[in-house]
């Protein structure tokens, strides 16, 4: 049997054998990265806000009818869960299966622009008018798509605006995604609610161990990162639900709502208001 050689530990961490080449340290991924990432600039957790705002407002609509196709009698666009999930209980009836399936494909196609124009790496403010242009982008796509709805009277275009609003939101969340490294997701709350339950486990964890009872300042920044997403997500869904129902506005009209407050949003940013080279506010809250 061979006997492995004596190692020593050097001071900068390498692993150093006797009459071996050193070998680097082999140092564990943690087990809970979304912890050790940079906790968000205050203008982002405003914008994500915001832009959750207009998602679940959006959602709302298209879940009270205001998209009107075939086997589109209310179909969520924010999101892709919901429409894989009536894709796979109607397809024994091939052609009811195409609109939620349409819906997929808007909302990946979104994501994919939005991951061709994002520019590259964790947010930058220095990059915000270019950020801003993506999000007026969303908003003419969903202005586009209500106007079609408004529009379609025998006119033809048919799954046209599902697809549009469907692409409106892979885009928006694409952005959010890729300048967050996946920490900020603005048009559906499935992954923050699973990330609350994370911290809450781990925090569990600790009392069951005795290591501590409490959260770390890291975990009370992500809580209150997923409470502003979550309350603007459910004031946009009681707005869109309002407009659509207690306002009584007709058909996909109540889109021009969430639209306009994206191209506002975008605006601001791509006019240059959000760059630090002009607005000296801190990064840090």
């Amino acid at each position: 049997m061979s006997r492995e050689a004596p190692t020593s530990e050097t001071a900068n961490g390498t692993a150093e054998t006797n009459g071996e080449a050193p070998k680097p340290t082999l140092q564990r991924r943690p087990s809970y990265t979304l912890l050790g990432s940079p906790d968000p600039a205050p203008i982002v957790l405003t914008a994500a806000a915001v832009l959750a705002f207009c998602a679940g407002c959006t959602n709302a609509c298209a879940m009270l009818g205001v998209f009107m196709a075939p086997g589109i009698k209310a179909t969520g666009v924010t999101h892709v869960t919901g429409s894989l999930t009536k894709a796979g209980m109607v397809l024994a009836n091939g052609p009811a299966a195409t609109a939620p399936c349409l819906a997929v494909l808007g909302y990946v196609v979104g994501a994919a622009l939005a991951g061709a124009t994002v520019p590259a790496g964790m947010f930058d403010r220095t990059h915000a008018r270019a950020y801003g242009r993506i999000v007026m982008a969303t908003a003419v796509l969903l202005a586009l798509a209500a106007a079609l709805q408004e529009a379609e009277h025998g006119h033809g275009f048919g799954f046209l605006p599902v697809i549009g609003a469907a692409c409106a939101f892979g885009a928006q969340n694409g952005l959010a995604t890729a300048v967050s490294s996946s920490m900020v997701r603005t048009t559906h709350m499935t992954g923050c609610a699973t990330d609350v339950g994370l911290i809450l486990g781990r925090a569990m964890g600790r009392l069951l161990r005795k290591d501590g009872c409490g959260f770390t300042q890291a975990e009370k920044n992500r809580l209150g990162l997923y409470g502003r997403l979550s309350l603007g997500f459910v004031g946009g869904a009681a707005v869109g639900t309002a407009l659509v129902q207690e306002a009584d506005i007709p058909n996909a009209r109540a889109l021009f709502v969430p639209a306009g407050i994206l191209l506002t949003a975008g605006g601001i940013a791509a006019a240059g208001f959000l760059d630090p080279r002009v607005d000296q506010t801190p990064l840090e809250a």
